[in-house]
């Protein structure tokens, strides 16, 4: 009979093994979205690179030292499957394991909020300036401000992909 500590031992390597396992996403061409944040934010606009950094918690604090929170839509399954692909490179389940990496070893991360849907991210955001979240493409209205734009990409491909705005 096995012991259970083995047996935990090796789950946790298993979902170590899947987390360095390559992701084919689609490279953005499932939802299209916007990241905003709250316009006291002093950051104008951002890149793929810079937005996979905040929500991968590489940066915990804006250039104001304003503690960043990530918000996360996970009720509407295909924007939070687009923007993990497109921007972070993962599966959700991916970025949920590495949230609960950091947390289990004691790392610097960002805050997460789960919402769910467009109006509750919007919402924590306007009552939370260091807020940052990806929503459905639509008007943006002070006190919100769009930092990207995710487009959906064209058949065949000829799309723009990401553009700061």
């Amino acid at each position: 009979m096995r012991s259970p500590s083995n047996r935990g031992l090796r789950l946790i390597v298993l979902a170590l093994a899947c987390l360095a396992a390559p992701v084919f996403a689609e490279d953005g061409k499932g939802e299209p979205f916007v990241v905003v944040i709250n316009e006291a934010n002093p950051a104008k606009s951002m890149g793929e690179r810079s937005i996979a950094e905040v929500f991968l918690s590489r940066h915990v604090a804006w250039a104001n030292h304003e503690p960043i929170t990530v918000v996360l839509q996970e009720n509407d399954k295909a924007l939070h499957e687009a923007f993990c692909a497109a921007v972070l490179g993962l599966t959700p389940e991916q970025l949920d394991a590495r949230f609960l990496q950091a947390r289990y070893k004691g790392a610097a991360s960002v805050a997460v909020q789960r919402v769910k849907n467009d109006a509750a991210a919007r919402a924590f955001v306007v009552a939370n300036p260091g807020a940052i979240a990806y929503l459905r493409p639509g008007p943006v209205a002070p006190p919100l401000k769009t930092v990207f734009s995710k487009e959906k990409e064209a058949p065949g491909g000829g799309g723009s992909g990401g553009s700061a705005r």
